[in-house]
């Protein structure tokens, strides 16, 4: 491997943009898509419930083996940046038509709908983000610049996820002379869907090109072995049998249930409860 330079901040921000399309995904289906597919839609909150816990169930057994293939990838452009530029336009197409489903669908076509390109949304984010997130350590061996890194993915990722707010809320403005809602008007939520896409696609790709030139500095994956699922699903176990790990993860599931589920409330809250609607 090549002797490493220092990450300029040009990289360090080109870096950072990976994690915007994951923000993006993260406040819509934490804070809009009950509200748009329960409220706007028709669907049974039951249903848009159950669809998002098997999109999550498969999200979190896909992950490993993501991160496994991605570890062990050979390829010219390195093993991070092939699925991460396979993923851009998939991840972006699917994202905008979770929020235009196809007129006249009846309540199960809109329910298979739903569970469909909500488990295709996040396959095809875990697709991206798995190999994007871990560019840091492969970047640099430094501690201090890693966790500079790694500052400025996650400083980024929020600021990300603020603008995909306000765009929201502009989107939602109701039309002329409507009573209703803006929250409550489907043409909103397919704007915001093809506006988050857009953005979704610019910062992925500017991300996946921006580290490029870096990627004959990256580490190199180990040597080419047969794939066995059997121990490529040990290696996943064996890394889950530590005890601090356990513990992190748990503790991530514990914060992640008790945020989703006030953001989760929180659209139904304003809009029903202090009757708020859009600007």
């Amino acid at each position: 491997m090549s002797k490493r330079q220092p990450l300029s901040l040009g990289l360090k921000l080109a870096y950072g943009l990976g994690a915007v399309g994951f923000g993006i995904k993260d406040i819509g289906l934490k804070i809009f898509l009950l509200v748009y597919y329960n409220q706007v839609l028709g669907l049974t909150a039951t249903w848009v419930g159950l669809a998002s816990g098997v999109a999550l169930v498969i999200d979190a057994a896909i992950d490993p083996v993501i991160g496994y293939w991605s570890d062990n990838l050979h390829s010219r452009w390195g093993r991070r940046h092939p699925p991460m530029y396979a993923a851009v336009l998939p991840i972006s197409l699917a994202y905008g038509l979770l929020w235009d489903p196809p007129g006249g669908l009846t309540q199960p076509q809109l329910t298979l709908y739903l569970i469909g390109m909500i488990i295709l949304v996040r396959v095809l984010i875990s697709v991206y983000e798995v190999p994007n997130a871990a560019l840091a350590p492969d970047l640099t061996d430094d501690y201090d610049e890693r966790t500079s890194v790694i500052g400025y993915r996650v400083l980024i990722g929020l600021t990300g996820g603020l603008a995909v707010a306000v765009v929201a809320l502009i989107a939602f403005i109701p039309p002329e002379g409507s009573s209703t809602p803006g929250q409550l008007v489907a043409a909103g939520y397919v704007r915001y869907g093809w506006i988050s896409a857009i953005v979704m696609l610019v910062t992925s790709l500017a991300s996946a090109l921006g580290t490029h030139r870096r990627i004959p500095l990256l580490r190199h994956p180990p040597p080419r072995q047969k794939f066995e699922l059997r121990r490529s699903f040990g290696e996943i176990l064996e890394s889950l049998s530590q005890p601090s790990l356990r513990t992190l993860l748990l503790a991530i599931l514990f914060a992640n249930l008790a945020g989703g589920l006030s953001s989760t409330l929180g659209l139904y809250y304003n809009t029903f409860f202090w009757e708020l609607s859009a600007p």
